[in-house]
């Protein structure tokens, strides 16, 4: 079991640090493709932050009694004792959950999850997530997507959303991958010939970005999982670079890298280091050698191009069976060169903050990991999606419509983000002079103005970096500069945006419909990056008041009697129980308990 308590974490043993261990504030998905094989995972994660006293909420669709006996016979033995404590709050969805948040929106949904008191820095877990989003239309997906995580980093809590219905709709799966400009991982759970896998799409750590990584499974005495060390794989040739051998003892792997920097880890770690001159001296060095890391580096000098190169070669040269690892030195990779990097081959991009006592961790939880993704694209076109614009900074209103359209269409291939931003200046200033105050360092990071109306453009943005960019182009004064501050991210609407560019009246009606239509709300506000409230969906702002916690989208009947049911009952359908008063069971899913209550779990 890890200890590292100040990371929220799934905790399953033996599972490296880097696919293990979740941002806070991220959202992270999880595709179970056999359903009931979730139970041991998520009865493992939820014992492990237990341990470590970190609070975790649980959302489940199903009766929760039967939920958490579930859970227990997998692992889960603390949930009598977390839910006396409070440490582990449990609520029910109610059966027409669907329809409340298309009426109401995302929107209404996480103000419910702040009204009921969710801790700070915690982790919320959701089963059944398929029934938060509307996974049969991307554009509103997108927006649901968008105000979960809104929530998630404005609460610095950690979501995993697990998904037990989308493996097998075709459709469903597709929209949930578009999703990824707003998850910070996504993994899945299924089945393989030689038994039960991880299979790690993209996944956001403290310590790095991962993607294309997959980690068979053993079941232990308990029934949870542990992750079993690599074996021959059937189905894969036996010969050429892809060959899947019996995984090599510590001091076996090879480690080949170019800057002598990386060298001083080896005094840390086992195997056989080597320098070499360029990558050419590389594949030359690794031809005959069993087990090899590549081991590159991103500094201030480093070209993309030149980087993004040796990825790509070393990956077709070497097969799948390599690691090849980047770490940032003095310089950071942005957003869309990690995602092109991860795409072109990379296993690892090592962040330049992590500590040096945990990379030999992280490079040993390489060994035996094979890169599952297949690189279909052109290497030309796939750099063209992440080259950085000539253009930054001011640029008139024609020429700013044409470059963001020209950078929409390029980022498409790897289905990277941007931003379009809307403001107003605040009283006193004219677009002109906030624009001038702007400092834009990156290009491909644009604004322009209608006279009105300030507009920036953050090319490989995604969401979630969105109040970053904006402090850093301010230096920390959005608020003194900007105020009605709108953003849009997805690319249907940035399209629409940008085709219909035109008199402020007709823009922002072309912007603003799409967020009103999915959420019941606009983000037109005096603090940036907080969600305003309109009249759309009034009654649910009026359930949420401490008279009537009950009404929520949440089946949360904890703490009233039927007749006070009755007289609450709101358009969001809360369904009181056939008793006269609420059942035990249902106080308990609703609030923190009592001892004794606690104990009617079991």
């Amino acid at each position: 079991m890890k200890q590292e308590s100040s990371q929220i974490r799934l905790f399953v043993p033996e599972l490296p640090d880097t696919t293990d261990a979740m941002v806070s504030g991220g959202v992270y998905a999880m595709v179970a493709d056999t359903p009931p094989a979730r139970f041991p995972l998520l009865a493992a994660t939820l014992e492990g932050n237990r341990l470590q006293r970190r609070p975790v909420t649980l959302l489940v669709a199903t009766d929760p009694k039967t939920f958490l006996d579930r859970l227990s016979s997998v692992g889960f033995g603390g949930g009598s004792a977390a839910l006396e404590t409070g440490q582990l709050g449990v609520f029910q969805f109610q059966e027409d959950l669907n329809k409340n948040l298309f009426r109401f929106g995302m929107d209404a949904f996480t103000k419910e999850l702040d009204f009921f008191g969710l801790p700070k820095n915690s982790l919320l877990v959701i089963d059944q997530a398929d029934d938060l989003f509307s996974l049969h239309d991307l554009p509103q997906a997108l927006n649901q997507a968008d105000g979960l995580s809104h929530w998630a980093r404005q609460s610095n809590t950690s979501v995993l959303l697990v998904f037990t219905r989308a493996a097998v709709v075709p459709s469903a799966l597709a929209v949930l991958n578009g999703l990824m400009d707003y998850l910070s991982g996504i993994v899945r759970l299924g089945g393989h010939q030689a038994g039960l896998e991880l299979t790690f799409e993209y996944w956001q750590s403290p310590g790095g970005t991962v993607a294309a990584r997959v980690y068979h499974l053993n079941m232990l005495e308990n029934g949870q999982y542990q992750i079993r060390q690599p074996d021959v794989i059937a189905g894969l040739a036996l010969d050429g670079p892809d060959r899947v051998t019996e995984p090599a003892s510590p001091a076996d792997q090879n480690y080949l890298y170019l800057d002598p920097a990386v060298g001083q880890i080896g005094k840390q770690m086992s195997g056989r280091w080597q320098q070499c001159e360029s990558v050419m001296g590389i594949l030359r060095q690794a031809h005959g050698l069993g087990d090899i890391s590549v081991l590159l580096t991103f500094e201030r000098q480093t070209t993309l191009r030149e980087l993004a190169e040796s990825v790509h070669s070393l990956r077709l040269t070497l097969g799948k069976t390599a690691q090849i690892v980047v770490f940032e030195r003095d310089a950071s990779l942005r957003y869309q060169n990690e995602i092109l990097l991860l795409r072109l081959g990379a296993n690892l991009i090592v962040h330049r903050d992590v500590p040096s006592i945990r990379i030999p961790l992280m490079l040993e939880s390489l060994a035996g990991q094979m890169f599952t993704r297949e690189i279909e694209m052109q290497f030309d076109e796939a750099l063209a999606s992440v080259s950085a614009s000539s253009q930054k900074g001011y640029l008139p209103k024609q020429l700013f419509i044409s470059e963001c359209n020209a950078i929409v269409e390029r980022a498409e291939l790897l289905n990277l983000p941007c931003t379009l931003v809307r403001a107003k200046a605040v009283g006193g200033k004219t677009p002109e002079e906030v624009l001038s105050n702007l400092r834009i360092n990156r290009p491909g990071d644009i604004t322009t103005h209608d006279g009105e109306n300030c507009y920036l453009f953050f090319s490989g943005c995604p969401q979630a970096s969105l109040e970053q960019a904006m402090l850093a182009v301010t230096n920390g004064n959005v608020m003194s500069l900007f105020t009605h501050v709108q953003y849009w991210v997805s690319r249907e609407e940035l399209r629409n945006a940008l085709r219909n560019f035109g008199p402020v009246e007709h823009l922002a009606a072309t912007l603003s419909a799409p967020k009103q239509a999915a959420n019941g709300a606009s983000l037109s506000v005096e603090n940036p990056f907080a969600v305003e409230h309109v009249d759309a969906a009034p009654v649910v702002l009026r359930v949420v008041s401490p008279a009537s916690k009950q009404n929520a989208l949440l089946s949360a009947s904890s703490v009233v009697s039927e007749p006070a049911v009755e007289q609450n009952r709101s358009a969001l359908s809360f369904r009181p129980t056939a008793s006269s008063t609420v059942s035990p069971l249902r106080r308990m899913v609703a609030r923190r308990v009592t001892e004794t209550q606690a104990n009617s779990v079991e």
